[in-house]
């Protein structure tokens, strides 16, 4: 999708006075926008779901007990599993909660 070619019929529609031409140029124009800017949220929103879903399996993870890591939150506490979350992984694993 692109959205030079509708914003460059603008300005000829403009230069010889169509306006019909003008006006579906402007509504083609606003379209494209729109779509790009509803494709780059869905992404975006993909994207952050996505990574959550990584970051709290990592949290997880019982490897990090060896490592020295907390189970279930991150060491500065910007990420942590909810309550409900640790109480399962407790019950499944044999690792201590943190």
């Amino acid at each position: 999708m692109t959205t030079i070619p509708a914003a460059a019929n603008i300005g000829v529609a403009l230069a010889y006075g169509d306006a019909s031409s003008w006006r579906g140029s402007m509504l083609q124009l606003a379209i494209n926008l729109a779509s790009l800017l509803f494709a780059g949220i869905a992404v975006l929103g993909v994207q952050r779901v996505l990574y959550r879903r990584r970051r709290l399996a990592h949290l997880r993870d019982p490897v990090r007990v060896r490592a020295g890591l907390p189970i279930g939150r991150s060491r500065r506490g910007t990420h942590a599993l909810s309550a409900a979350e640790l109480r399962e992984l407790e019950r499944s694993s044999d690792v201590p909660g943190g």
